[in-house]
């Protein structure tokens, strides 16, 4: 017979007290962590976004009776670099937190796994996980203009089971497996594949590129000057150009492109979340 919950074991979360929290260069993740942390917590909703430079670098602080949602997209497997490092600058009190990637429709593999043990090691406690697909950066063929409303309509019953679940939320009872393996999957920087974004002489100089662009890669003054070792290959750049002046190294990009647009890969493949 189980005993009866302690104050310690059983916590009183704030429904007014959410926070998203993602790296999103083309979108996708933002728009599923902002259609959760909206259905939950309405206009008292509150965001940190890390695509913007200004955001990061900050240290953050959450408390127990708080709740954090945190996105990534999935970059060759892993958490992306840049997100993993900001990860870092946050901190918990046991802090309840939802985990979720997004996908261009072909694997997590580690990246799932990676986000909760970072997480855990910075004092949250992942109790929620989801994993949508998302438009490809490299193909907008794969998973075309998703996350879509089928997919948003999931997220807002994920997002009505979390609120079930936070209703009275157990600390002791918190724990779930998530795919992935240890020791994670090695892969290089970002930086290292053989193609980056180039721009041609459509260029308007409206400097969009620069200005949406996470990693600073490009100069504040010339949108041709981009710098690879900079650059993380998200292609926000190509996305806001409003002249399709700008687009990936051709041969190399191109065949890698071919390499991973495979049937399976071109099927639709629907969201998954644990609670």
């Amino acid at each position: 017979m189980q005993g009866k919950l302690t104050t310690e074991e059983v916590v009183v979360l704030r429904a007014d007290k959410v926070t998203g929290v993602f790296f999103s260069p083309t979108g996708n993740t933002a728009k599923v962590v902002s259609e959760i942390g909206r259905t939950l917590a309405g206009d008292t909703y509150r965001e940190l976004d890390w695509t913007k430079p200004d955001n990061r670098g900050q240290k953050r602080h959450f408390k127990a009776d708080e709740v954090v949602i945190i996105g990534v997209p999935v970059y060759r497997g892993r958490v992306p670099e840049l997100a993993a490092k900001e990860i870092e600058e946050l901190s918990g009190e046991e802090t309840p937190a939802v985990i979720l990637v997004t996908y261009g429709n072909r694997m997590i593999e580690d990246a799932m796994l990676e986000l909760k043990d970072l997480m855990e090691q910075q004092g949250f406690l992942p109790f929620a996980c989801a994993s949508f697909s998302g438009q490809h950066s490299f193909n907008k063929e794969i998973s075309y203009n998703r996350p879509d409303e089928k997919d948003l309509r999931i997220a807002r019953e994920f997002a009505g089971q979390i609120e079930r679940k936070l209703e009275s939320f157990d600390k002791e009872k918190v724990g779930f497996v998530v795919p992935g393996n240890r020791p994670y999957k090695k892969v290089g920087p970002m930086s290292a594949m053989p193609f980056y974004p180039q721009t041609d002489m459509k260029c308007i100089y409206c400097m969009l590129c620069s200005k949406y662009c996470p990693a600073e890669a490009f100069s504040f003054s010339n949108p041709k000057d981009i710098d690879p070792n900079k650059c993380i290959r998200c292609t926000a750049c190509i996305r806001v150009c409003p002249v399709q002046a700008k687009s990936m190294t051709p041969d190399t990009f191109d065949s890698f492109v071919k390499k991973i647009t495979t049937p399976s890969v071109l099927r639709r493949k629907e969201p998954w979340f644990f609670v």
